[in-house]
């Protein structure tokens, strides 16, 4: 009889020890779940730092470097708000938490420098995306960069708007403060178009702050200044939809409008017969390459390219049915 309760006894400490080990594996909720024994071993934290949350463009870097992101591994998405400050900071709490990675867009290329420099000190990678560090000696600060090719974006739509008022006219166009040096190449690609039409004027140019409502206060007073405008070049999203509002307020629904931007409401201002071209500056996949790069060093100690490029796609009245 004691030999029997004795195993009984044996047998339910096991089982309530299974049951308790069991229990303290669970995952928690606010972590990724760890799918298999790699992933477990790694468990790889990489920061993603994006410029805001209010454009369409770093929401979709965002977007593209989770999807690229392996099972196991955490992705902490950041936005310092257009502050550069606030981006050191972010970089002072990726330091301190360990991360493997810092992927991270730039506000002000060389303000940029000071962070890069701390995480290089604490043996964390940076890959920049949309831009990299402008200065000299700054190679050694960042493993890689990952760009869309902005210059030929404002090449392409300010050749499209060209040809859209028949090679003369008056052109006006915006852009937003504290841009990077890399993102006004998109302005310098633009100019050197309309350049090579004699008959066209760029009659109108000012910068303005990143918001929709801004954008819509600044073209509002450019349109009361010079409403014989004939085309206009709206170079990011908040902008371009802050453009069809106040070019419709303006009576000046005849303005050709290009707007070097894309998503949903976008896309329909075009099958609205509003703008005239958008450009897909391939958010997603800058995201998505900044992260293969991560994973690329992580498993190597070295990337193949320090500089890399994402396509861009004009999209107008030919091919804007793929974007429907």
């Amino acid at each position: 009889m004691k030999k029997k309760m004795f195993s009984f006894i044996l047998v339910l400490m096991l089982v309530l020890t299974g049951v308790l080990s069991g229990c303290s594996s669970s995952s928690d909720g606010n972590q990724t779940d760890v799918s298999d024994e790699t992933s477990a071993e790694e468990g790889r934290t990489i920061a993603c730092i994006v410029g805001n949350q209010t454009m369409d463009f770093f929401t979709d870097i965002a977007k593209g470097a989770q999807e690229a992101a392996k099972d196991g591994d955490k992705v902490l998405i950041y936005s310092f708000d257009d502050d550069a400050n606030k981006q050191s900071q972010i970089f002072e709490d990726c330091i301190t938490k360990e991360v493997d990675v810092i992927m991270t867009t730039i506000l002000d290329s060389e303000a940029i420098i000071t962070s890069l420099r701390k995480a290089v000190e604490a043996g964390i990678p940076v890959i920049t995306m949309d831009a990299y560090p402008d200065g000299e000696d700054v190679d050694d600060l960042y493993i890689a960069a990952v760009l869309d090719d902005l210059y030929q974006a404002g090449y392409d739509h300010g050749i499209e708007l060209c040809e859209a008022i028949g090679g003369e006219g008056k052109l006006g166009w915006v852009w937003y403060t504290g841009s990077s040096a890399v993102a006004k190449k998109r302005c310098e690609g633009f100019e050197a178009a309309v350049a090579e039409y004699p008959d066209v004027e760029i009659a109108v140019y000012s910068e303005g702050s990143v918001d929709t409502e801004s954008c819509l206060n600044q073209i509002s007073t450019q349109l009361q200044n010079h409403s014989d405008l004939d085309g206009y070049w709206a170079p990011w999203g908040n902008a371009g939809m802050a453009a069809v509002t106040a070019l419709a307020s303006a009576g000046m629904d005849d303005v050709k409008l290009a707007i070097s931007d894309c998503n949903e409401d976008l896309v329909q201002y075009v099958l609205d017969g509003k703008v005239i071209a958008l450009m897909d500056l391939n958010a997603t996949g800058i995201g998505q390459k900044a992260m293969e790069l991560a994973y690329e060093y992580l498993e190597n100690g070295e990337v193949n390219e320090q500089i890399n490029y994402v396509e861009v796609i004009n999209v107008n009245e030919s091919n804007i049915e793929d974007y429907k």
